[in-house]
């Protein structure tokens, strides 16, 4: 067969699949019974554009009549390039859509308002991670809820609220498929909840988030946490959720966000200590529990608010985390661990001094990054942009309609007012614009080393 044939055959594949994409159906995620949203008051629509496919039409499913806006494709591995989400707002509350994305080799771009692209053209960047929200008056009577279907994960992350994080930033996970829904905020689940994972030294990221108290982490394998991401669904409350980590040769980094990485990915530096504190109003309602199993000691005593669970000083690591959220009022969890710090403390220094020391070499473990080469080349592509056809202002990725009205002006003519525009048509052209194409190539892999630091140390934590 000839090449000409080959291609052809090679388009109505692509055809096929994409109309596939298009018509397929997914079994719809079922929530509890809660007030239905008005599509002609209120709705969702947008597009994406796909590895190998190019633009994708969205796809919109209901369920207990809530609208969810479907972007990209699942079981397809092909990633999210960049996507475009219009709302239709005819509530009678002012206010729209805003969303942001994490991408590969860039990270968080601008906010965007609804019916604009957020991402890239031209460059096969995935999208890592994605951010939306509500805004003026429409958002204190309506949420937006949205889950992500990430590369490898999967689901596992589920559903996160009004401008928290779905996704991954710095694991170069691609997002594949994101549903969008806009529920009624007074129908939303009035409890809050929270969930967690950990990056674990050997294993990296734990796939499943946990809740309520479950063990992230592991006990008993002498694995050291190095990264922690909690997740808080604040259900109708206003606030966040803020954490902050000590990190082996850092000390402490700055405090994270719902949603965000505490600590380091790749660098082989341990947790030491951990804390946790819930802000804005939802702190007036609930405290956040927490507690770790940390070197030589096990698991230390429920802590809570802000206040720091681990070890400072003694460069034991982190191996396991435990956190719950408890509404102010409730019983506060209990363990049968000593909830005194200064008692551990105490009870190390007693065994220290009840044994005969057995001396190993202390080594550390120095990262060495990978190198790459990088090379850049610069490649044109042949674009329509749409310009102002009275100023002359660029206005592709601007929105036309704002555009014109700020050129409103008033003015008399034969003695009435009239409205009039200095701006009020456009015209296309075609341009060449230039993109920058990054190609690496590795030189050399990344690889940990140990280290000899010339001192000996007992499992007491003696030191000579």
């Amino acid at each position: 067969m000839s090449e000409k044939g080959h291609k052809f055959i090679k388009q109505v594949a692509s055809a096929i699949v994409l109309i596939c994409l298009i018509v397929n159906t997914i079994t719809p995620v079922t929530f509890a019974a809660q007030s239905t949203v008005d599509t002609k008051k209120l709705s969702l629509s947008g597009k994406a554009h796909v590895q190998t496919f190019g633009d994708v039409p969205q796809k919109i499913e209901m369920n207990q009549g809530i609208q969810t806006l479907v972007l990209g494709t699942r079981g397809m591995a092909k990633r999210v390039e960049r996507v475009n989400i219009k709302l239709f707002n005819n509530t009678g509350y002012d206010g729209g859509i805003e969303y942001k994305v994490h991408v590969q080799g860039i990270g968080w771009m601008p906010w965007v308002s609804g019916g604009e692209d957020a991402g890239t053209s031209g460059q096969s960047k995935r999208l890592e991670g994605i951010k939306i929200r509500l805004t003026g008056e429409l958002a204190k009577h309506y949420s937006v809820r949205y889950r992500v279907h990430i590369q490898t994960y999967g689901d596992s992350q589920g559903w996160v609220y009004n401008g928290a994080v779905a996704g991954t930033t710095g694991e170069a996970k691609r997002l594949e498929e994101v549903r969008v829904q806009i529920i009624p905020k007074e129908e939303k689940d009035k409890v809050p909840t929270l969930s967690y994972r950990v990056h674990r030294q050997t294993y990296g990221w734990e796939q499943k988030w946990l809740t309520n108290g479950q063990t992230s982490g592991t006990t008993g394998q002498a694995k050291r946490l190095e990264g922690i991401q909690i997740s808080l669904d604040r259900g109708m409350y206003d606030g966040n959720l803020m954490y902050c980590a000590h990190i082996q040769g850092i000390g402490w980094a700055k405090w994270s966000a719902s949603g965000e990485v505490a600590g380091t990915v790749g660098q082989a530096k341990r947790l030491e200590v951990i804390e946790i504190v819930l802000t804005g109003e939802i702190s007036n309602y609930y405290d956040v529990y927490y507690r770790v199993h940390s070197q030589k000691f096990g698991w230390m005593g429920w802590t809570c608010n802000g206040r720091p669970s681990g070890t400072s000083g003694y460069g034991y690591r982190l191996e396991a985390i435990q956190i719950k959220l408890v509404k102010k009022g409730d019983p506060i969890p209990m363990a049968d661990a000593l909830t005194n710090t200064k008692d551990i403390y105490k009870r190390a220094l007693d065994e220290q001094h009840n044994h005969s020391h057995k001396w190993q070499p202390e080594t550390r473990t120095i990262h060495h990054e990978a190198v790459y080469e990088e090379k850049v080349t610069p490649v044109q592509k042949l674009e329509e942009h749409i310009y102002c056809g009275q100023c002359g202002e660029d206005l592709t990725w601007k929105d036309i309609s704002k555009h014109q009205l700020a050129s409103k002006y008033k003015t008399i003519i034969n003695g009435k007012e009239w409205t009039m525009y200095k701006c009020s048509s456009t015209y296309g052209k075609y341009i060449w614009v230039t993109y920058y194409e990054k190609e690496k190539t590795l030189i050399r892999a990344a690889y940990d080393e140990e280290v000899f630091t010339g001192r000996y140390i007992c499992e007491c934590g003696a030191v000579k």
